[in-house]
């Protein structure tokens, strides 16, 4: 790889990896999920498996597998029809922007770094990294594991791109493997991450994603979930994966005296042809000494990645677990005051219809209105007895409507701003012509 076209390329990856400024799926991400490729491959010996242009496409796919990501999921953009969902068909959306948007930087002389792989090698490795990074995709997970279990209790060979799509995907969803207080920052990147969608969606007027309100999501709940049903599947399926691919290698360079691994266990595997294997790296690393030791299978030790993995996802889970009890305090709490303050809000409710109830069988100089009943009785005794001046003063009505039925005109005697009888503003009129009529009223 030239080295110009090395650092130009690195360049514009960080470049489109901050294009959308997302929280979690930054050139941070990229380079953790990169560095735990690395680890992985280095620690549990699979790369004493895997051909120098299998170790490259690895390396390469983790660091573009979220290159232009927007900081949304593949369903908001097929929600929103977005123009890569339809570009992709709505079909892993996100990844297969990921990677031709990568490629296509490669376009670009001054950042090809794959200038001088064969025409052979350079579809091999494109076909490889397509296949690692759709493989990311959410979406696919359960399908995934469940092939790769399949494949496991079969007697041929592990498939080299299934193998190695499961160590991307592992290390993609990695964080909860690591220490809490890496852990604890990736997970809150995350649900910030989540939320400011949720926030999208709340604009649009679309339904909350999972996980995307901030104000009902339940974090640790969620991550606990996260833990059982992804990552502790995942990560067991990763080793028992390794250690059917690697413990034949150790084996064999065993019984060689060798840390060298040969064609043959290399071909037992249905993996690597001969050219293929002449083509291996030496790989070193340095020792506390100094020195550089060879990072031989002989130094593999399954038991104790796997061991180390487990305890410390097992660590975390049992951190969120505390913090979930907190959770779900604060989550009665809250309950509880919305409760009050709705008990609260109903009883200020109550009490002001109360009162303007009372108050609208006051007239307007504080006297008390007689019944509405009563005063539609008055208004239909003066119409019938044409008293022109009492209907004036008490109804407001127009002499031409004088046969408007009692409902009627109760209707047009009615502020229509509040709903109180004009009759009220001339109340001791109406009290007059009540006192007078009171007899023929009753009967």
């Amino acid at each position: 790889i030239p080295v110009p076209n090395l650092i130009s390329f690195a360049e514009a990856l960080e470049v489109g990896y901050s294009k959308y400024k997302n929280p979690y799926h930054n050139l941070i991400h990229a380079a953790d999920v990169t560095q735990t490729v690395h680890y992985i491959m280095i620690h549990t010996g699979i790369m004493h498996w895997l051909t120098e242009l299998e170790i490259l496409a690895m390396i390469f796919a983790a660091a573009v597998h979220d290159y232009e990501h927007t900081g949304t999921t593949n369903n908001f953009h097929i929600q929103t029809r977005s123009d890569v969902a339809i570009l992709y068909n709505d079909r892993s959306v996100l990844e297969n922007h990921h990677v031709s948007a990568a490629y296509r930087l490669m376009q670009e002389e001054e950042m090809n770094i794959l200038a001088n792989l064969t025409k052979d090698d350079w579809r091999e490795l494109r076909s490889l990294v397509i296949e690692m990074v759709l493989s990311t995709d959410m979406s696919g997970h359960f399908q995934q594991i469940k092939t790769m279990r399949h494949t496991l209790q079969q007697t041929e060979g592990v498939d080299k791109a299934k193998a190695m799509s499961l160590i991307l995907h592992a290390a993609d969803i990695s964080h909860p493997a690591k220490s809490w207080e890496l852990h604890y920052r990736w997970t809150m990147a995350l649900m910030e991450e989540f939320f400011r969608q949720g926030d999208k969606e709340a604009a649009l007027g679309l339904q909350f994603s999972p996980l995307c309100d901030r104000k009902s999501t339940l974090v640790a709940q969620s991550q606990i979930g996260f833990i059982d049903f992804i990552v502790e599947p995942t990560f067991s399926l990763l080793t028992d994966s390794m250690e059917k691919i690697v413990m034949p290698l150790i084996e064999e360079a065993s019984k060689s005296e060798s840390p060298a691994f040969g064609t043959h266990s290399q071909n037992s595997l249905g993996a690597v042809s001969n050219p293929e294997a002449q083509r291996r790296p030496t790989f070193k690393s340095t020792s506390d000494g100094g020195t550089h030791t060879e990072n031989s299978l002989a130094t593999v030790d399954l038991t104790s990645f796997k061991d180390n993995l487990m305890k410390i996802i097992q660590a975390n889970k049992e951190r969120w677990k505390e913090l979930a009890v907190e959770e779900e305090l604060v989550k009665n709490v809250g309950e509880q005051e919305k409760d009050q303050s709705r008990n609260s809000t109903d009883a200020q409710l109550q009490e002001e219809t109360t009162r303007i109830q009372n108050e609208s069988s006051q007239g307007s100089d504080g006297t008390t209105c007689p019944p509405r009943s009563i005063v539609l009785q008055v208004v239909s005794f003066d119409t019938s007895l044409s008293d022109e001046s009492n209907s004036e003063k008490c109804t407001n009505s127009d002499p031409n409507q004088k046969d408007l039925t009692d409902a009627q005109q109760e209707t047009q005697n009615t502020d229509p701003l509040n709903g109180e009888p004009k009759h009220c503003k001339k109340t001791e009129d109406l009290v007059k012509a009540t006192e007078q009529k009171e007899a023929l009223i009753q009967n």
